[in-house]
This record gives structure tokens, sequence and C-alpha cells, in this order.
């Protein structure tokens, strides 16, 4: 099993969780399975905690890249920040929705009721008819689910 961040106070829709920081990475053709593209050519390799950060299809945080004016010098540092998309609790697993291209998608096991089945970006889907089948057998397998579990607690 991997690794995860909980977390450690309760958190407010939209309050910042934390700037996640790492090694800034100025190589296009850089890749890795935690970097995140920091939208001008670079990629953002975090450090932990937040390198740990897994994927949900229904996920409570989003990642904002943020550019902020530095002093009285005027320059600009970019940063990367992460924010609570839904009331977080004490002891919630952060999650964030990868948004991953097709070339990168894997199988996704998140759990989620919204589970796309794929840990790939929503806009993707189409892209591949093999994720279009496999996450409308899901949807139909978790209807079911529930259907069952709606029909089973009404007979109690």
């Amino acid at each position: 099993m991997g690794k995860a961040v909980f977390a450690a106070r309760p958190f407010a829709l939209g309050e910042i969780v934390g700037e996640i920081t790492g090694e800034t990475i100025d190589d296009p053709d850089y890749c890795s399975r935690y970097a995140f593209d920091l939208e001008n050519g670079n990629q953002l390799e975090p450090q932990a905690p937040f390198r740990f950060v897994n994927h949900s299809c229904d996920p409570n945080c989003s990642f904002e890249v943020i550019d902020v004016q530095q002093g009285r010098t005027g320059n600009v540092r970019r940063q990367l920040m992460l924010f609570a998309i839904y009331l977080i609790n004490t002891g919630d697993e952060l999650t964030i929705d990868y948004n991953w291209p097709v070339g990168f998608a894997i199988p996704c096991k998140c759990g989620s009721s919204y589970c796309r089945g794929w840990i790939v970006g929503e806009q993707h889907l189409s892209e591949d008819p093999e994720m279009t089948a496999l996450s409308a057998r899901q949807a139909a397998d978790q209807a079911a689910s529930h259907a069952e579990l709606n029909q089973a607690s009404s007979q109690s």
C-alpha cells in the first residue's frame, strides 16, 4: 500500500491547506509520477508531505499555481498551493484529482462513488474507447450496488 497525507486539523472550504514545495525542473521532457506542471514549461518535483497526496475522482483538495510578488524587489515567485474544496475534518485523507492525460492513464481504485475507472482527466475519457467502455461499466455496477444497498436498508 502506498503513502497518504491526512489532515492534522480541520480545513474550511477554500482554505489554504499548504504550499507544495520542492525542486523546480526546467526541462520540457521531464516526467515523474509526482511532478506538477507549473504552467510555464517548468515542473515541480514536490517534497513530502504533499508529494504523497493521492488521487481521487471526488477529491477534497485542488491545487492552483499562483504568482506572488516578493517584497520591494518586485520579483515574482511562482507557488503551488493546495486548497480545500470541501470541508476537511481532522484525520481525513487529503486527495486531489490528478487529471492526467490519456497517455499516462492507469486504472483507478479510489473507491469514490464518482470513480471514472481511470486516473485521467475527465475531459480525456472520450479520447480512448476502452476507457469510455470501462467507465460506463463501472458506473452501471456502482448504480446497481447503490440500488441493492437502498433496497436492503428499506427492508430493515
